[in-house]
């Protein structure tokens, strides 16, 4: 069914091996046999030479009260290469007019950035 990426040769050779197409999902069945799909095995971008895991963030910003769900994806940068971009969803408890949990979250990223900073 999959024949490859049109005008893309190189990335359909890391995804096609013997006739099978390997989508770089990380997952597991249960004893219902069905399907979990826990992340990526591709699943990371460079921020200033580091590498970076959008998981690792999302699962500190999930943490926070308040916090329903978070997605870290990299923009594009001319002098950084990528930088982390966080998409937040707050729940129904957290009112415009509050003061924002920004703050407390930038100074946790903060903290996460010095542990994955190379020793």
């Amino acid at each position: 069914m999959f024949r490859g990426y049109p005008g893309n040769s190189s990335l359909t050779g890391t995804r096609l091996e013997d006739g099978w197409f390997y989508t770089g999902d990380i997952g597991y069945l249960d004893k219902h046999r069905r399907i979990y799909l826990c992340g990526r095995s591709d699943d990371m971008f460079l921020f200033n030479s580091m590498n970076i895991y959008p998981q690792e963030i999302e699962s500190q910003i999930c943490q926070y009260p308040h916090v329903i769900d978070a997605a870290v994806l990299p923009r594009k940068s001319s002098a950084h290469g990528n930088i982390p971009v966080a998409l937040v969803v707050f729940d129904q408890d957290v009112k415009p007019d509050q003061p924002s949990p920004r703050n407390r979250i930038t100074i946790k990223l903060d903290k996460l950035a010095a542990l994955l900073a190379p020793r």
